[in-house]
């Protein structure tokens, strides 16, 4: 028994230092802490702000757009393609998720996000599916992927090319809030980035 309370503290015990060399070389202070805007920065209103998330549908790989459940949500479709291996099909879908509510009370944006892959291939050792789901506050992810071979069309060429970093969409949500006078958030569940019922 005092074994397994000494094992429990020591690993407590390395958690919260491995945090505190985080927090204090700067890379968890902005991933985890609210943002505010600069003193003296006019508010804008609820639906100023969601105007202006929504005039960024423009020339992006992503769309915003009004829910019921929430303010806005963002779908970014990743990668969604399909080619042959040698034994038969294979394919990859990734998907970006996010749901933004805009807390009118607190002027704060609050956010969660979701990531989803399914893929599927088939070969000599047989069929494989894989899937995998994320929610909560993504930290320190990049990706870069790239498949070369045969379409589905039986031609031979570039299946895919992608670069994925779900900060290329949070900085521009923040930025923009914190321009417009409203704080911004990264919530670790989605029923927070929901309306209430």
């Amino acid at each position: 028994m005092i074994e397994i309370i000494g094992v429990t503290a020591g690993i407590i015990a390395v958690i919260l230092a491995i945090w505190a060399v985080l927090i204090s070389i700067g890379m968890i202070k902005k991933e985890f802490r609210v943002t505010h805007p600069k003193n003296g920065i006019k508010q804008a209103s609820k639906q100023q702000l969601k105007n202006m998330f929504l005039k960024l549908n423009k020339n992006k790989a992503f769309t915003i757009s009004s829910q019921k459940d929430t303010d806005l949500s963002i779908h970014w479709n990743i990668v969604d393609k399909k080619w042959m291996e040698v034994l038969g099909p294979a394919w990859l879908k990734k998907n970006y998720r996010a749901w933004m509510l805009l807390d009118d009370d607190k002027k704060m944006v609050k956010y969660n996000e979701q990531i989803t892959e399914k893929s599927f291939t088939s070969g000599s050792t047989g069929a494989h599916y894989e899937t995998s789901f994320f929610r909560g506050i993504q930290l320190w992810r990049t990706e870069h992927g790239y498949r070369w071979g045969i379409k589905t069309d039986f031609t031979v060429g570039e299946i895919y090319n992608y670069k994925f970093n779900p900060n290329d969409i949070k900085e521009v949500i923040r930025q923009i809030a914190n321009d417009q006078g409203w704080s911004f958030g990264l919530v670790t569940t989605k029923k927070q980035a929901l309306y209430t019922r």
